[in-house]
This record gives structure tokens, sequence and C-alpha cells, in this order.
């Protein structure tokens, strides 16, 4: 026969607080500095001004409803030129 497993296992309960403390570190609140809101004011309206440059761009002509403006185009013997 296999070996007997011993069943006599020690158990250890937790005896401790339920709720851990908050370390001091975490209750300060971190305010951004002064820098860094500039920088990020400053990238977002870099980025609201490019977004919308690009959605001008794209919609040059205006949108291309089941090429319409494609076939205006081909009438007129000239392609609407992509932007590089």
């Amino acid at each position: 026969m296999a070996q007997q497993i011993p069943y006599d296992i020690e158990t250890c309960r937790y005896t401790g607080p339920k709720k851990l403390a908050t370390p001091e570190s975490s209750l300060r609140a971190k305010v951004p500095t002064l820098i860094d809101l500039a920088q990020t004011a400053i990238l977002m309206s870099r980025a609201r001004e490019r977004d919308f440059e690009f959605l001008r761009d794209v919609c040059k002509g205006g949108p291309e409803y089941s090429g319409l403006q494609h076939e205006k185009s081909k009438g007129r013997r000239s392609l609407i030129e992509a932007k590089d």
C-alpha cells in the first residue's frame, strides 16, 4: 500500500486589524507643478490645432459620398490630388 498522508497540518489564523493603516506618504495630495501644467496646456492646444488641420485637409472639397467627388473629377478629366 502507498504511504499514508499525514493530515495533522498546523494552521494559523490572522489576528491583526482588518484594515491596514494607510501610509502617511500616500495621504499627501500631489499637486502638479506650474511647469507641468503649462506644458500640458501647450501640448493640448497643439494637438487640437493639428487635429483640426488634418480634418480640414481630409474634408477639402467636401466629403466623399459614394464616389460623387470621383465622378466629378472624372468628368473634368483631372483627379483630385492627394496632399503628401
